[in-house]
């Protein structure tokens, strides 16, 4: 029998949370019944690269944007698109995100195919031209609950699921002296004094994280803790967005006196190794839809603040499974952050929690079996036991 392809549309010109989440997809199911290949914008080497490493088959497909007042080229753009889909037989279109199902959906209707459009942060506000874009997709798939909840388009439960992500444990989050090698290394590697603090955070520097309220609170922290680094890992100089906003943070640094507190790595394949060397992991984001980053510090045990926004409740279980703080209160996150840095207890306490929720309800194998059960049954199939 013919392994069914899978088109995962990749709309964005960077590597980012929707990358490195298909990406997550196609390894999960990869080597089974399935077969993927990921359709990257022309620019965007980046994402054909991480796809292309990984042994996955890329297609470049041209950028297409939805009209009415140009409706033909639209079209055009679209049937083009669908013949592609049916050259290289493809079974069904994944849209990796928003963006990607607003602007190919109808590819994937004029092929006849199924289309699925995972929704991975909030949309709220949706014009009803906008909305008309969307109507073509069979399934949404959204991250969280919360994310569902939020959603402008109206998706009966016919039309829509919840699939949390899921990821493996690190067999490091287990082993102390894996981890204070690892550490050890990265603090070489960067130039950070072994015996520092480090409290580190996995985002693109863009304004949606909102590391101005992190440096903000990192002025109280290192009033009382000095001896506190705060590692930035995450683009900030590939997109004109990204680097305008570095340079934002910078300018603040400097007006706080923190430049000597902060590294910023830029882009990493080490993501794992390098949450390894955190004392804390904070994320302080204006949106969310289930943060990958958050489930990567709880395999590795690393106690986490959060802001109490969106689909992060979902994770971060105020004082269970870590430390939730209200959204831009840069006071609570450094209290926070302090507190676990004082109290080895709570920060191994909220760490091994947080290790054991991915075990049990966001393990690699759930997920898998999540989107595997969603592929079948869109194709018509039966849907395994392992649901």
């Amino acid at each position: 029998m013919r392994r069914r392809t899978i088109a995962h549309v990749l709309p964005f010109l960077t590597v980012g949370g929707v990358e490195q989440a298909t990406l997550r997809i196609v390894r999960a199911l990869n080597g089974g019944e399935f077969h993927h290949v990921a359709f990257c914008l022309p620019e965007a080497d980046g994402v054909r690269r991480l796809f292309g490493d990984a042994g996955i088959e890329t297609v470049t497909y041209t950028p297409l944007v939805p009209s009415y007042r140009h409706g033909r080229n639209f079209l055009r753009a679209s049937f083009n698109l669908s013949r592609e889909y049916r050259r290289r037989q493809v079974d069904l279109v994944h849209c990796s995100d928003f963006l990607s199902g607003f602007g190919t959906a109808m590819a994937g209707a004029l092929a006849r195919l199924p289309v699925v459009c995972h929704i991975r942060n909030r949309h709220d506000a949706i014009s009803r031209r906008d909305r008309s874009f969307v109507v073509p997709v069979t399934r949404f798939v959204f991250v969280s609950h919360d994310t569902w909840r939020r959603f402008a388009v109206r998706v009966p439960s016919r039309r829509g699921s919840v699939i949390y992500d899921g990821i493996d444990a690190e067999s490091a989050g287990a082993d102390p002296g894996a981890r204070e090698r690892r550490r050890a290394d990265v603090c070489q590697e960067l130039g950070i004094p072994p015996h520092t603090r480090i409290v580190g955070m996995v985002a693109r520097v863009a304004p949606q994280k909102d590391h101005e309220t992190l440096v903000r609170a990192a002025a109280r922290i290192v009033a009382v803790r000095p001896d506190a680094r705060f590692l930035i890992v995450g683009d900030h100089s590939e997109w004109g967005l990204y680097r305008q906003h570095y340079e934002t943070v910078r300018q603040l640094l400097v007006a706080h006196r923190l430049t000597d507190h902060f590294v910023f790595t830029g882009f990493r394949h080490d993501v794992p190794r390098l949450i390894a060397a955190m004392d804390v992991f904070v994320l302080s984001s204006h949106q969310e839809g289930l943060p990958l980053v958050i489930l990567e510090a709880m395999a590795q045990a690393r106690p986490v603040v959060a802001t109490a926004i969106d689909g992060v409740p979902e994770l971060v279980i105020d004082g269970t499974t870590g430390l939730l703080h209200p959204h831009r209160d840069d006071a609570r996150l450094a209290a926070q952050i302090l507190s676990l840095l004082g109290d080895e207890a709570l920060a191994a306490r909220l760490g091994a929690a947080g290790r054991h929720l991915v075990e049990t309800r966001f393990s690699t194998r759930q997920f898998a079996a999540g989107v595997a059960d969603l592929y079948r049954d869109m194709l018509g199939e039966t849907r395994s036991s392992a649901a």
